[in-house]
């Protein structure tokens, strides 16, 4: 599955993200917490791209595809190199219908998605409620306040100063028009205190924090189920709110007098709230303490980060971005599935319609169908990695089969396959194996059919008002599955024909037995596609 292997691409290249932006901080672990902030948040945007562009950019050493096989049969002649205009068929499968693992890990994830995603969207609500219950302040302390610490911080955009009784710590939210979220509360405060929390809000507005906090969230919430991520976006988070007491302390504000500002407005806020918002709280619980010891350290480094800094971080994203998506990861790449196409030829270099093409894996038993189309073009897709066998089977030609095809993960095998005139004396009842078969029909055959799929009238076919029948000759194996289909009226429409043996071949019986041996079974189907009248 494509999606899955996609996933768990990215999963795994993450984890390697986020080991490289571990291993920078630490580095840079006596610098100032822009700078940290600023390679968390690099590698989480890296994270964020990191799907389109494992899709993009082509892996490092990836195999080309295998040369073209050709087959003669009882002729020196050579098909012609396979087309690169050769149209693409729809395929047809009778493997077993059985819950792959694959298909099970991608259900779980698309919970946990859906789990996390209703979270954002019920927090989004809750924001989006109080914001329009809040009130824009009057207060021309605060606005001046406002606008002083704009000046400092270099914030230029206008910026609404609301106030709300639906939430109890300041907060911050938006990027071409930010609103800054105070408590009711607030109408108490001191000047101090007012121009702290509008210095600390400032910051995050500055560096457009809440941007980045929320594909940090979008971010965690496909990444549900990989602890790196989680981590990431934390110390993302931290480092966010650690920069920002340095931009207020770099105000000229005490480190003693920040702190204990800070830890009222936490005390403050007796209930926090518990379900996640789309905004910027000032003082989350489970983080004071570490950022009251790093705002009472008088070494510690408080720079803010240049525009060539900023630049820099970029270009590192970039560098290391592209060589990440480019690492082909061997269990990624063993679930990408590979393809067989190709086109069917007479012996005079003909092409073939109405041909059907089998292919049969080895290693599993699953059979795919499909039918050639108006140029005699066939197309496989989604095959897992192994080795298959390739039938050709068409009225008037003798059946071909290719014993040997390997296909490879994330690789397309072309096929130019030749068929021979049927000869004369060849006989389609008489089966190649030990066992006998029966050649069968009517109501007999009726009361074995256990699973019989209604064949889908094709949209084309339908749009365009065209009827007809489409005669198969079948051979039922001793399993009761379909083993082959061939169209004994050529000259029917192709995408009606695909569509019947599209259906046929997921039909299933029960077994056949002649004198306690198991026996395949020879019979003609008839799928009629016509308009009710």
């Amino acid at each position: 599955m494509q999606l899955f292997a996609l996933l768990f691409d990215t999963a795994l290249k993450s984890v390697l993200i986020v080991m490289l932006a571990y291993f920078l901080a630490f580095v840079l672990r006596k610098y100032s917490a822009a700078a940290r902030y600023a390679v968390w948040a690099a590698a989480v945007l890296v994270i964020a791209v990191l799907p389109a562009c494992s899709l993009l950019v082509p892996y490092w050493n990836d195999t080309i595809a295998q040369p073209a096989i050709r087959i003669a049969a009882g002729s020196s002649h050579l098909i012609s190199q396979l087309s690169q205009e050769a149209g693409m068929t729809v395929q047809a499968s009778t493997r077993n219908q059985r819950i792959s693992p694959a298909a099970i890990g991608l259900l779980l994830w698309l919970i946990g998605s859906m789990t996390s995603a209703v979270v954002m969207l019920v927090g989004s609500v809750r924001l989006g409620i109080a914001v329009r219950r809040a009130i824009p302040t009057d207060d021309a302390g605060c606005k001046a306040a406002l606008s002083e610490v704009a000046t400092l911080l270099r914030v230029r955009k206008p910026v609404r100063l609301l106030r709300s009784h639906d939430i109890t710590m300041p907060l911050t939210w938006g990027v071409r028009h930010p609103d800054i979220l105070l408590p009711a509360a607030s109408e108490e405060w001191t000047p101090g205190r007012v121009r702290i929390v509008l210095g600390h809000e400032l910051a995050h507005i500055s560096r457009h924090d809440w941007m980045v906090q929320v594909v940090a969230e979008v971010v965690r919430m496909i990444h549900w189920f990989n602890p790196f991520v989680w981590f990431a976006c934390r110390t993302l988070r931290f480092e966010a709110e650690r920069a920002c007491d340095d931009a207020v302390l770099n105000l000229g504000t005490a480190g003693t007098e920040y702190a204990a500002e800070l830890l009222d407005v936490a005390r403050i806020a007796q209930k926090p709230d518990r379900i996640w918002l789309p905004a910027l709280p000032m003082a989350r619980h489970s983080n004071l303490e570490r950022r009251f010891i790093a705002m009472l350290n008088p070494t510690q480094d408080r720079r803010g980060l240049t525009a060539r800094q900023l630049v820099f971080t970029a270009l590192a994203g970039i560098a290391v971005l592209l060589p990440i998506a480019a690492l082909p990861f061997p269990a990624q790449v063993a679930l990408v599935p590979g393809q067989i196409l190709g086109t069917v030829y007479d012996a005079n270099g003909v092409k073939v319609p109405n041909a059907t093409v089998i292919v049969h894996s080895a290693a599993t038993g699953n059979r795919d169908m499909t039918v050639t189309n108006n140029t005699g073009d066939f197309s496989f897709s989604s095959l897992e990695a192994g080795h298959y066998s390739v039938e050709v089977l068409s009225t008037n030609f003798a059946g071909l089969k290719i014993k040997e095809v390997r296909v490879e993960p994330n690789q397309t095998v072309p096929l130019n396959t030749m068929v021979i005139h049927q000869d004369d004396s060849s006989s389609p009842g008489v089966s190649d194996s030990e066992f006998p078969r029966l050649r069968m029909g009517g109501n007999t055959l009726s009361s074995l059919l256990m699973q019989q799929v209604k064949p889908i009238y094709p949209p084309a076919a339908k749009a365009a008002r065209i009827q007809g029948v489409v005669v198969l000759e079948a051979v039922i194996g001793r399993d009761g599955t379909l083993q082959t289909l061939r169209v004994l009226n050529p000259d029917t429409n192709p995408d009606l024909a695909r569509a019947a043996v599209e259906a046929v071949s997921k039909w299933r019986y029960k077994p056949s037995v002649v004198d306690g041996v198991p026996a395949e079974v020879l019979t003609n189907v008839t799928v009629n596609f016509a308009f009710s009248k």
